[in-house]
């Protein structure tokens, strides 16, 4: 069983993910470090040179190979829950949780990075919102639990992970180890 993190591109996904796993004792697994470790090349690089179509499938891969993984949270990239195959994996190995925070708070955050390649655009803040508003509801749908981190830093959000994993039978105890779904 894992944690898993879903969510909009620039939600914190993998600063929370590296809180939670250093507060469970556990690993921390990065999927896009490892599309980019797959490829030899960044995010950037693999959708210049080869599209979002290759992206997507190296992407596709890295989650059928890290969804088996036991006791590790699992930051994911902003559209992995556009394959339901992806969801389904990480569903059958894991507890979702959806990190969310306003489409301006994102893009202040990630509004102006170059390393952003979906939003190397004439209007990169429409982009994201339309990009936010056809992502959010996917998921909403497919998590087991969304937290909003308006307002949140990394610690609370971890935090309120804690809580909320402790709330769902996935864990007797933050500091033990996993048992099942009640």
């Amino acid at each position: 069983m894992n944690l898993i993190l879903i969510g909009f591109m620039g939600v914190g996904k993998t600063c929370v993910g590296k809180g939670a796993a250093q507060r469970l004792g556990w690993s921390f697994i990065d999927t896009d470090t490892l599309i980019e470790e797959a490829r030899s090349m960044t995010i950037p690089e693999i959708f210049a040179k080869h599209g979002n179509t290759s992206f997507r499938k190296t992407e596709k891969a890295v989650v059928e190979s890290v969804a088996r993984s036991h006791r590790c949270v699992i930051a994911t990239g902003g559209g992995v829950v556009l394959d339901p195959e992806n969801v389904d994996r990480l569903r059958r190995h894991g507890f979702l949780i959806h990190l969310t925070l306003s489409p301006d708070i994102i893009f202040d955050r990630i509004g102006h990075q170059s390393d952003r390649p979906l939003l190397q655009t004439d209007n990169p803040r429409e982009t994201l919102e339309a990009l936010f508003q056809s992502r959010e509801s996917l998921y909403r749908a497919c998590s087991d639990f969304t937290i909003d981190r308006n307002g949140l830093n990394v610690n609370e959000t971890v935090e309120k992970m804690i809580e909320a994993i402790g709330l769902h039978g996935i864990i007797e105890n933050p500091q033990s180890h996993w048992v099942q779904r009640r």
